[in-house]
């Protein structure tokens, strides 16, 4: 039994697939939402109807066979070509494919009536041509740009459908084939079998580039979530390292605010047993004694569990943070300090709270830096005074730290904090980049500036929170 194929049966399977493929693609691609991969599906469902209309021809009027079918399929065909440029950012005007469509089918009109068929199938095909070739070299750079076999079985596809069209321009320019013919030509069956392959081929090679490009995303992101994690861990570090170093420096200063009390304590001890031994006993005296034995042994627990709590890595937890506390903390720390290097440290009077939202601990090494940072600038000068001021208003918290030392280096003022590292002895380069890093993770910033020859000023801003069981405050200026 031999299986009698004609052009319209061919046509007419092609533009079934046509129709038929794209829906499906769009769906196993869980119906992007992106541009490219749309106009692709509305691309191939133009070109189908418009081999539908071609394969129907006789069964309908010429008009809709020749006037809107070969117009249709131009269109799909120019429709997944620029689906194909928007990936690479080349995309022709949108005006110049409605244009060349409506161009198209007006010549198509104008020929239909003078009965030319033989010039009519020469205008289709170079038409066809073209829109194909501007198809195949489309998908060769897509090929390029991303090193897709996806996309060269695409161009190659496309390339085999041109080369049919040419064949069946060849033919028609020679007088040998009508477009109107509709039996079982060999030249005929032959592009209508590869428009037909072409469908399946094209349609595969394309679903498998857009998953391509769907694992390449997925794992560029993944990437990204990886290299932020990374990032993440390395700034912790770095803040717990900061930390640590920053303690090292204070070992003085602690040592002697621990030292006191314990040497008081121990001295009212000595004292209550020398009297003990010297006289009856005394509940008052030796009562009011021991209250002050653990009140200064409490003093310095309270010092160690300071030290504890400022040495202690913690991730940042978006809890209300009150900024007057945090100086209150930072000036415990830093008080002994400031008294052993002669420098005059004004910190703000007890105030309302000021609250933001962050972690407490990092807010307060990041205060603490900037507060010692002033401190080391000024210990060589004649005038040692660190002041630091707190503005409040309803969008924002502003703590300043002002100094009467020489200023910022140049490396500092353009963040260029490592550089200024390596020619300074101060914290300055490592320190502020770690309160930067504080200040963004907090969504805030870091202000840099000098104040001329009066020494450097260091802004920490910080978003206000406004707590829903904390009062409302007005806009406060303390220093």
């Amino acid at each position: 039994m031999s299986l009698n194929l004609d052009n319209s049966t061919l046509l007419l399977v092609a533009g079934t697939l046509y129709l038929l493929l794209p829906p499906s693609i769009w769906l196993i691609l869980r119906m992007p939402r992106e541009l490219a991969p749309r106009l692709w599906c509305i691309g191939g469902m133009v070109g189908g109807v418009g081999l539908l209309l071609m394969g129907a021809r006789g069964q309908i009027h010429d008009l809709l066979s020749y006037v809107l079918g070969h117009p249709l399929l131009a269109m799909g065909a120019w429709l997944a070509a620029q689906s194909l440029r928007l990936d690479t950012g080349r995309a022709w005007p949108w005006w110049l494919i409605g244009l060349g469509t409506l161009a198209f089918s007006g010549v198509l009109a104008i020929l239909l009536p003078m009965d030319s068929r033989i010039v009519l199938g020469v205008v289709v095909r170079v038409v066809n041509l073209v829109v194909v070739t501007l198809l195949v070299w489309s998908a060769w750079q897509v090929a390029r740009a991303e090193r897709s076999r996806n996309a060269l079985t695409l161009a190659g596809a496309y390339a085999v459908q041109a080369a049919g069209i040419l064949a069946n321009l060849a033919a028609s320019v020679l007088g040998s084939a009508d477009i109107a013919v509709h039996d079982s030509s060999p030249v005929g069956v032959a592009v209508s079998l590869t428009t037909l392959a072409v469908a399946l081929v094209a349609s595969m090679a394309y679903l498998g580039l857009a998953l391509d490009r769907a694992e390449r995303s997925h794992l560029s992101v993944a990437r990204k979530v990886a290299r932020s994690q990374q990032w993440q861990e390395r700034r912790q570090a770095l803040v717990h390292l900061d930390r640590e170093r920053l303690l090292s420096m204070l070992t003085d200063s602690l040592g002697h605010a621990m030292t006191q009390p314990l040497t008081a304590a121990s001295l009212r001890v000595e004292t209550e047993l020398r009297a003990l031994q010297m006289a009856p006993l005394d509940v008052a005296r030796l009562q009011n004694g021991l209250t002050h034995v653990v009140a200064e042994l409490r003093r310095t627990g309270e010092t160690v569990e300071r030290i504890r709590h400022f040495l202690r890595p913690a991730p940042t937890q978006g809890a209300p943070v009150d900024m007057t506390a945090v100086l209150r903390q930072v000036d415990l720390l830093l008080r002994q300090e400031a008294i052993n290097r002669q420098t005059e440290l004004q910190f703000p009077p007890r105030m309302p709270p000021m609250w933001v939202l962050g972690d407490e601990l990092q807010l307060s090494q990041a205060v603490l830096q900037l507060v010692r940072n002033a401190m080391e600038a000024v210990h060589a000068g004649p005038q040692r005074r660190v002041t630091v001021t707190l503005l409040s208003t309803p969008e924002q918290v502003r703590l300043s730290v002002s100094d009467s030392g020489p200023g910022l280096p140049n490396e500092v003022l353009k963040r260029e904090f490592a550089q200024a590292a390596q020619h300074t002895h101060s914290l300055q380069g490592i320190g502020l980049f770690v309160v930067e890093s504080i200040a963004r993770q907090h969504h805030g910033s870091l202000l840099l500036d000098n104040f001329g020859s009066y020494g450097a000023v260091v802004t920490l801003v910080l978003p206000c929170h406004h707590p829903l069981d904390a009062p409302d405050e007005p806009a406060t200026h303390l220093s």
